[in-house]
């Protein structure tokens, strides 16, 4: 009986382990963030960051002709989504850290959720105006330069109707 009960208590162990594995592997694979959720995309950050360093290099410092037209130069534009006034604090805290007055960038306040939103809770919404002021705000404080939008562009008129006709 003893035999059978170390027996069972060793063959125990690597199940245990393998268990262990499949449960980490589990909360580690599952996104957190909503737009990652929807999209089906993982490690957006590292992607975007890629792209937008090997923008500035190839476009450097925004440069405008004598009417006040860009002529070269990287504009950012970061739609904010709802409930995540953080990770938009973090994208403009990058971006001021990482490139400065070597980009312009655009905060996007016009999302309007339709189609499958109402599947994702969190993303069901439009952004308020303590989110967007808040955004702002930060914007201003880090000494970004760039496009902020009025309210009226969350309008559902600048919504496309996606029926293929006229495009």
């Amino acid at each position: 009986m003893k035999r059978y009960v170390v027996r069972r208590l060793l063959m125990a162990v690597p199940l245990l382990i393998a268990i262990s594995f499949v449960c980490f592997m589990f909360i580690n694979l599952i996104p957190s963030n909503p737009a990652e959720v929807a999209l089906r995309v993982q490690q957006m950050p590292v992607i975007t960051e890629e792209a937008i360093a090997e923008m500035v290099r190839q476009t450097g410092a925004p440069q405008f002709d004598q009417t006040g037209m860009m002529i070269r130069g990287t504009i950012v534009r970061h739609l904010m989504l709802p409930g995540l006034a953080g990770d938009t604090a973090q994208v403009l805290r990058y971006l001021a850290e990482h490139f400065g007055d070597r980009i312009l960038v655009s905060l996007m306040r016009q999302y309007t959720p339709f189609g499958m939103a109402e599947r994702y809770p969190e993303l069901d919404r439009k952004i308020t105006d303590e989110e967007y002021e808040q955004a702002v705000a930060l914007f201003s404080e880090l000494g970004l330069a760039g496009f902020l939008q009025d309210k009226e562009s969350i309008s559902e008129s600048f919504i496309p109707s996606f029926e293929g006709q006229g495009v």
